[in-house]
């Protein structure tokens, strides 16, 4: 749900502490950092070999979004569900070490809404492969901790800092030591009563492979090396508890939906040179501090055949500072300059796109700024000016794409377009 600043923090804190009460946990420290750690040429290409959870019903694949929350970019971790979304009659269930890991953090986030003022917590699991250290990971949105953790946390030095994502504002407490634990260890437990949420998050980085963004050098640092966790299983465990087939997402009282598209654990990065898909930053925001100053043109991550735009709610957009997603199939006309998959918008032309036109490719209406028996119906026109350059302009006026109504470029800038970059 959550992925925000606090990446920074995540994999470059060691500890050092005991933990009692599990036969499965050493006595052993570790002093090595995760983010200076050489790459190792001995690393075997299958690091775990134990499920995250004992009840595994669906996976999420990579590069969900969901601007509301704080994840404008396509997120760099799986959402493992333990239960069917929308059930809220949630049974407790074990988390379990994927492999033979080193728990190198923990970390207590307290979430607040903003508008409502409802709270919730829940932890952040920190590790690193035991085998190949260039091969770091977390679970978030652990709900309960394994009892021996939760003693080593009282005894334990915190570090705290506030920050505010999406709808909601953060607190965030990270506890450091060191600590080897087996694979298949409980360490923690999700569900129970009075939780809502049916999955956590799962998510690996191998610094061994760094990703191909277009900004090599505004990100968090471990934003350049997310993989697919369940790359570091065999082929052979894969097929034993069926993994593949448990991409895509399961609500309650409907049918399974299955991942369409390769690979199958979906993608994080989507930046592709000289066209308009993948993520495109604020230039005012020259540091990263938040998703939401920020907008992503990407593919759907249940179904790669389909466009998604992920607009945050302070990249100056949308109105009332509100954040906008929409997912849509792209005109099949890839000369049409209306409704076009991103990856096919390059320099030189407008671009539209409709909430209020009856065509196939239609947009999503401002939900946002709706309101009952008033909806609010936008069109969204982009101009990539050049490889690095992109203006964006939300009209909530003139809201089709049809007949005369795509201005020209004069008259698009007259519209005063935001401006997004990369490249930073």
């Amino acid at each position: 749900m959550i992925l925000i600043k606090f990446f920074t923090y995540i994999f470059t804190i060691v500890f050092c502490a005991v933990l009692v009460g599990c036969g499965a946990i050493s006595d052993s420290t570790d002093t090595s950092s995760s983010s200076t750690t050489p790459v190792s040429s001995n690393c075997s290409a299958v690091l775990f070999d134990s499920l995250p959870v004992d009840n595994l019903v669906s996976i999420v694949p990579l590069g969900n979004s969901n601007p509301r929350g704080g994840h404008t970019f396509p997120t760099p971790h799986n959402y493992v569900y333990f239960d069917e979304q929308g059930n809220t009659d949630l049974a407790v269930y074990n988390v379990m070490a994927p492999g033979d890991i080193t728990l190198t953090s923990i970390e207590t986030m307290t979430y607040t809404h903003k508008t409502t003022g409802v709270q919730s917590a829940d932890y952040s699991i920190n590790f690193k492969s035991q085998t190949c250290s260039s091969v770091i990971g977390y679970y978030k949105h652990v709900k309960g901790l394994e009892s021996s953790l939760e003693s080593l946390l009282e005894s334990i030095s915190k570090s705290c800092n506030a920050y505010d994502a999406g709808d909601q504002d953060v607190e965030r407490c990270n506890y450091s030591f060191s600590h080897k634990v087996s694979s298949g260890t409980v360490i923690g437990t999700v569900g129970g009563v009075g939780q809502e949420q049916a999955n956590f998050d799962f998510g690996v980085a191998d610094k061994r492979t760094r990703l191909d963004f277009l900004d090599q050098n505004y990100y968090w640092s471990d934003f350049y090396y997310m993989m697919c966790p369940w790359d570091y299983y065999s082929a052979e465990f894969k097929a034993t508890y069926d993994i593949v087939a448990k991409f895509g997402i399961k609500e309650q009282g409907l049918d399974f939906v299955s991942r369409q598209g390769e690979p199958a654990c979906g993608v994080f990065m989507q930046d592709v040179a000289g066209t308009a898909k993948g993520n495109w930053l604020l230039p005012t925001q020259t540091s990263f501090e938040k998703e939401d100053y920020h907008i992503a043109l990407i593919e759907s991550n249940y179904d790669a055949a389909k466009a998604m735009f992920s607009i945050g709610s302070d990249s100056e957009l949308i109105a009332n500072n509100k954040a906008y997603r929409s997912e849509f199939s792209p005109n099949p006309d890839e000369t049409s300059f209306i409704g076009q998959d991103f990856a096919n918008v390059v320099p030189g032309n407008i671009y539209c796109y409709s909430s209020s036109d009856d065509k196939a490719y239609k947009i999503s209406l401002d939900s946002e700024n709706s309101s009952e028996g008033n909806e609010q119906h936008i069109r969204i026109l982009l101009y990539l000016t050049d490889d690095t350059t992109l203006k964006i302009k939300v009209d909530d006026a003139n809201t089709s794409c049809e007949g005369e109504n795509i201005p020209s470029i004069g008259d698009f800038n007259d519209f005063s377009p935001v401006s997004f970059v990369r490249d930073i």
